[in-house]
């Protein structure tokens, strides 16, 4: 949320967290963070094209109008 609002120059909002039961990402842009510690796990961050294409175009300075090498790296076959 704060790199967000410090980075992107944005206001996100959080919806509740789930237990993801199916290994199928969802969104057009997707990361996922792995944690340990106190509790170990990985946690899921997806965005549909809109809302990332605001995200970097905030970040970059610059409208950015299509989802290319910059905004996503291209998945491993």
């Amino acid at each position: 949320m704060n790199v967000l609002e410090t980075m992107a120059f944005i206001n996100p909002e959080t919806g509740k967290p789930y237990l993801k039961k199916e290994n199928v990402a969802q969104g057009d842009v997707y990361g996922v963070i792995g944690f340990t510690g106190e509790s170990n796990g990985t946690v899921s961050v997806t965005f549909n094209k809109s809302c990332i294409l605001k995200i970097v175009s905030n970040m970059f300075g610059e409208q950015i109008n299509v989802l290319n090498a910059e905004v996503k790296v291209p998945q491993a076959n």
